[in-house]
């Protein structure tokens, strides 16, 4: 019964306004309000995070392999391939890391449909001077990225909203691709 009467007093304040209720201390009262406020607000903030795995490019003595940055973001569930292709060209931050996207490269598109990605750059991502690791490392930097995002199993890179053979000559890119987990750089290694 006092749950019923609290949830009614609750409306009523809600329907009526709170502003003619006398507070105890005046603007001190309505600062602690405010304080709640933005700290409500804060934790909605905060529960909309996500982390998500960005795969860089890790240098080793003998060979380039993808290492893994973990990100918060900030996104809807529609909107998260698109903010995680945008981290990978914003590039990494995490020491030791580089990126892989040539520089200029902006993301036209990215759709979902039936678990496949269709990621769509402009054709700056084809400005490349790689070799056939440098282009595998790019690729699937942008595939491993996304397929680690709930309901995407592959993906396929689009250049001017056009499908093509590869981007370097090495790396076919004319189907959607699976993640490929060899060539990441083990966990916990300098």
């Amino acid at each position: 019964m006092k749950k019923i009467f609290l949830l009614l007093l609750l409306a009523v304040l809600i329907a009526g306004g709170c502003e003619n209720i006398p507070f105890a201390g005046g603007d001190a009262s309505e600062d602690r309000l405010g304080g709640l406020e933005e700290k409500m607000e804060e934790l909605e903030r905060l529960s909309r995070l996500q982390e998500v795995e960005l795969f860089f490019l890790k240098e080793t003595e003998t060979d380039f392999l993808l290492a893994v940055e973990l990100r918060q973001m900030e996104a809807q569930a529609e909107d998260l391939p698109r903010q995680v292709v945008q981290g990978l060209l914003a590039g990494p931050t995490e020491e030791g890391l580089r990126e892989v996207l040539p520089e200029g490269v902006q993301l036209l598109s990215v759709d979902v449909s039936e678990g496949i990605a269709r990621v769509d750059f402009t054709s700056e991502i084809r400005d490349l001077t790689v070799g056939a690791q440098g282009e595998l490392v790019l690729v699937y930097s942008i595939v491993n990225s996304l397929a680690r995002l709930p309901g995407i199993e592959a993906v396929q890179i689009l250049v001017q909203g056009e499908e093509v053979e590869s981007l370097a000559g090495h790396v076919s890119v004319a189907e959607p691709l699976l993640p490929d987990e060899e060539i990441i750089y083990p966990r916990g290694e300098k």
